[in-house]
Protein backbone atom coordinates (compact mmCIF):
# COMPACT_ATOMS: atom_id res chain seq x y z
CA UNK A 1 0.00 0.00 0.00
CA UNK A 2 1.37 3.18 -0.81
CA UNK A 3 2.74 5.39 1.77
CA UNK A 4 -0.09 8.76 2.33
CA UNK A 5 1.83 12.15 2.24
CA UNK A 6 1.72 15.58 1.17
CA UNK A 7 0.66 16.20 -2.36
CA UNK A 8 1.04 19.81 -3.75
CA UNK A 9 0.67 21.74 -7.12
CA UNK A 10 2.42 23.91 -8.65
CA UNK A 11 1.22 27.17 -7.00
CA UNK A 12 1.34 25.39 -3.69
CA UNK A 13 -2.39 24.49 -3.10
CA UNK A 14 -2.68 20.98 -1.63
CA UNK A 15 -3.68 17.79 -4.03
CA UNK A 16 -6.76 15.43 -2.97
CA UNK A 17 -5.19 12.97 -1.07
CA UNK A 18 -2.93 14.68 0.68
CA UNK A 19 -2.12 14.32 4.49
CA UNK A 20 -2.33 17.30 6.30
CA UNK A 21 -3.39 18.96 9.56
CA UNK A 22 -6.54 21.39 9.44
CA UNK A 23 -8.01 23.93 12.26
CA UNK A 24 -11.59 22.31 12.91
CA UNK A 25 -14.39 24.95 12.27
CA UNK A 26 -11.60 27.52 12.25
CA UNK A 27 -10.66 26.66 16.10
CA UNK A 28 -6.82 27.27 17.37
CA UNK A 29 -6.03 23.59 17.19
CA UNK A 30 -4.65 22.07 14.41
CA UNK A 31 -5.84 18.31 13.61
CA UNK A 32 -4.56 15.30 11.54
CA UNK A 33 -6.86 14.34 8.43
CA UNK A 34 -6.87 14.08 4.68
CA UNK A 35 -7.93 16.33 1.51
CA UNK A 36 -11.44 14.86 -0.04
CA UNK A 37 -11.40 17.68 -2.12
CA UNK A 38 -10.77 21.16 -3.50
CA UNK A 39 -12.76 24.25 -4.15
CA UNK A 40 -10.74 26.11 -6.06
CA UNK A 41 -12.55 28.90 -6.17
CA UNK A 42 -13.97 29.32 -3.19
CA UNK A 43 -9.88 28.68 -1.67
CA UNK A 44 -11.48 25.91 0.93
CA UNK A 45 -10.91 22.40 0.96
CA UNK A 46 -13.12 19.53 2.10
CA UNK A 47 -10.61 17.65 5.06
CA UNK A 48 -11.89 14.40 6.26
CA UNK A 49 -10.12 14.46 9.86
CA UNK A 50 -8.44 10.94 11.08
CA UNK A 51 -11.39 11.32 14.30
CA UNK A 52 -14.25 10.76 11.68
CA UNK A 53 -15.06 14.74 11.23
CA UNK A 54 -15.59 16.18 8.33
CA UNK A 55 -15.55 19.77 7.33
CA UNK A 56 -16.11 21.05 3.97
CA UNK A 57 -15.32 24.66 4.09
CA UNK A 58 -11.95 24.80 5.45
CA UNK A 59 -10.13 27.76 4.36
CA UNK A 60 -6.76 27.64 2.77
CA UNK A 61 -4.82 29.53 5.36
CA UNK A 62 -6.25 27.08 8.49
CA UNK A 63 -4.29 23.84 6.36
CA UNK A 64 -0.62 22.77 6.92
CA UNK A 65 1.62 20.14 6.49
CA UNK A 66 1.17 17.61 8.60
CA UNK A 67 4.72 16.97 9.35
CA UNK A 68 4.93 21.39 9.86
CA UNK A 69 5.00 21.07 13.72
CA UNK A 70 6.22 25.02 13.54
CA UNK A 71 2.93 26.24 12.52
CA UNK A 72 3.36 29.00 10.29
CA UNK A 73 6.11 31.79 10.38
CA UNK A 74 4.14 34.56 12.21
CA UNK A 75 3.32 31.95 14.90
CA UNK A 76 5.35 30.65 17.82
CA UNK A 77 5.06 26.86 19.52
CA UNK A 78 4.27 26.71 22.92
CA UNK A 79 7.09 25.21 24.65
CA UNK A 80 6.60 22.36 27.10
CA UNK A 81 6.73 24.74 30.20
CA UNK A 82 3.70 26.80 28.55
CA UNK A 83 1.58 23.86 27.60
CA UNK A 84 1.94 22.13 30.68
CA UNK A 85 0.47 25.66 32.24
CA UNK A 86 -2.28 25.37 29.97
CA UNK A 87 -3.03 22.04 30.80
CA UNK A 88 -3.39 22.88 34.21
CA UNK A 89 -5.45 25.93 33.89
CA UNK A 90 -7.56 23.84 32.06
CA UNK A 91 -8.19 21.49 34.27
CA UNK A 92 -8.52 23.26 37.25
CA UNK A 93 -11.65 25.65 35.43
CA UNK A 94 -13.14 21.90 34.68
CA UNK A 95 -13.21 21.28 38.20
CA UNK A 96 -14.41 24.30 39.11
CA UNK A 97 -17.30 23.89 36.75
CA UNK A 98 -18.42 20.96 38.73
CA UNK A 99 -19.45 18.81 35.52
CA UNK A 100 -15.99 16.98 35.71
CA UNK A 101 -12.96 17.11 32.83
CA UNK A 102 -14.96 18.40 28.99
CA UNK A 103 -12.08 17.51 26.52
CA UNK A 104 -14.60 18.02 23.57
CA UNK A 105 -17.57 18.95 22.35
CA UNK A 106 -19.64 19.17 18.93
CA UNK A 107 -23.19 19.17 17.33
CA UNK A 108 -25.77 21.60 16.24
CA UNK A 109 -27.62 23.57 18.01
CA UNK A 110 -31.49 25.54 17.62
CA UNK A 111 -31.47 29.78 19.32
CA UNK A 112 -34.39 31.08 19.64
CA UNK A 113 -32.95 34.35 18.49
CA UNK A 114 -31.63 32.53 15.10
CA UNK A 115 -35.03 31.09 14.16
CA UNK A 116 -33.49 30.39 10.49
CA UNK A 117 -30.39 28.83 10.71
CA UNK A 118 -28.46 25.87 12.56
CA UNK A 119 -25.75 26.73 14.71
CA UNK A 120 -22.86 24.42 14.83
CA UNK A 121 -21.19 23.94 18.33
CA UNK A 122 -17.24 22.86 18.29
CA UNK A 123 -15.51 22.48 21.53
CA UNK A 124 -11.74 21.41 22.03
CA UNK A 125 -10.12 22.09 25.17
CA UNK A 126 -10.65 26.14 26.11
CA UNK A 127 -12.02 26.89 22.91
CA UNK A 128 -15.55 26.70 22.03
CA UNK A 129 -16.59 27.98 17.93
CA UNK A 130 -20.49 28.72 17.06
CA UNK A 131 -20.75 29.54 13.39
CA UNK A 132 -24.68 29.93 12.07
CA UNK A 133 -23.58 27.99 9.10
CA UNK A 134 -27.25 26.72 6.87
CA UNK A 135 -30.86 27.02 7.01
CA UNK A 136 -32.86 24.68 8.96
CA UNK A 137 -34.15 21.84 6.41
CA UNK A 138 -37.85 22.23 7.57
CA UNK A 139 -37.22 25.96 5.55
CA UNK A 140 -35.63 24.86 2.26
CA UNK A 141 -36.23 22.30 -0.07
CA UNK A 142 -35.16 19.00 -0.02
CA UNK A 143 -32.83 19.06 -3.17
CA UNK A 144 -30.88 21.71 -0.84
CA UNK A 145 -30.46 19.79 2.33
CA UNK A 146 -26.64 18.94 1.28
CA UNK A 147 -24.77 15.66 1.09
CA UNK A 148 -26.54 13.34 3.33
CA UNK A 149 -27.06 9.55 3.62
CA UNK A 150 -30.11 7.90 3.35
CA UNK A 151 -30.37 7.18 6.86
CA UNK A 152 -29.97 10.33 7.99
CA UNK A 153 -32.29 12.31 5.20
CA UNK A 154 -35.03 10.03 6.54
CA UNK A 155 -34.55 11.04 10.03
CA UNK A 156 -34.58 14.55 8.72
CA UNK A 157 -37.66 13.57 6.97
CA UNK A 158 -39.44 12.22 9.97
CA UNK A 159 -38.37 15.48 11.95
CA UNK A 160 -39.41 17.92 9.31
CA UNK A 161 -42.75 16.60 9.40
CA UNK A 162 -43.54 16.00 13.20
CA UNK A 163 -44.62 19.84 13.22
CA UNK A 164 -44.33 23.58 13.36
CA UNK A 165 -40.86 23.57 14.04
CA UNK A 166 -39.83 20.98 11.65
CA UNK A 167 -35.86 19.77 12.89
CA UNK A 168 -34.95 22.19 14.84
CA UNK A 169 -33.32 20.63 18.18
CA UNK A 170 -31.06 21.01 20.03
CA UNK A 171 -28.11 18.14 19.82
CA UNK A 172 -24.83 17.78 21.52
CA UNK A 173 -22.10 15.33 22.17
CA UNK A 174 -20.00 15.97 25.34
CA UNK A 175 -16.26 13.75 25.70
CA UNK A 176 -14.67 13.68 28.21
CA UNK A 177 -13.65 12.41 32.42
CA UNK A 178 -16.20 12.24 35.01
CA UNK A 179 -18.64 13.99 33.35
CA UNK A 180 -21.55 14.78 35.36
CA UNK A 181 -24.67 14.35 33.55
CA UNK A 182 -26.86 15.72 36.18
CA UNK A 183 -24.67 19.11 36.07
CA UNK A 184 -24.42 19.07 32.63
CA UNK A 185 -28.27 18.93 32.22
CA UNK A 186 -29.23 21.07 34.42
CA UNK A 187 -26.69 24.27 33.26
CA UNK A 188 -28.21 23.65 29.39
CA UNK A 189 -32.00 23.55 30.99
CA UNK A 190 -31.19 26.68 32.62
CA UNK A 191 -30.19 27.76 28.93
CA UNK A 192 -34.18 27.22 27.76
CA UNK A 193 -36.93 29.55 26.99
CA UNK A 194 -39.65 29.57 29.79
CA UNK A 195 -43.06 28.25 29.02
CA UNK A 196 -44.45 31.93 28.50
CA UNK A 197 -41.53 32.92 26.30
CA UNK A 198 -41.82 29.71 24.32
CA UNK A 199 -45.62 30.96 23.83
CA UNK A 200 -44.52 34.01 22.61
CA UNK A 201 -43.59 32.06 19.60
CA UNK A 202 -40.96 32.84 16.65
CA UNK A 203 -41.87 36.62 15.86
CA UNK A 204 -41.16 37.14 19.77
CA UNK A 205 -37.83 35.47 19.53
CA UNK A 206 -36.59 37.33 16.62
CA UNK A 207 -36.74 40.37 18.95
CA UNK A 208 -34.72 38.73 21.72
CA UNK A 209 -30.84 39.73 21.81
CA UNK A 210 -28.19 37.43 20.06
CA UNK A 211 -25.76 36.66 22.77
CA UNK A 212 -23.15 35.26 20.85
CA UNK A 213 -23.87 38.14 17.79
CA UNK A 214 -23.69 35.29 15.02
CA UNK A 215 -23.38 35.96 11.01
CA UNK A 216 -25.10 34.04 9.19
CA UNK A 217 -22.35 32.66 6.77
Amino acid sequence: EEEEKVMKNKDGTYMVGSRVEARWRSSEEFHPGKIVSVNAKAGTYHVAYDDGDVDKKVPKGHVRDEEDQEGDDDEEELDLQEREEMKGEMQARMKESGFGQLLRSKGSMWLASNYSHCVSWSQSGLYLNLKAEKPWCADVEEEDWGAYDEEHAEKIRQLVARGEHGDRRQEIVFIGAHLKKDVLKALLDDCLLTDKELRAGPKAWRKLVDPFELEVE
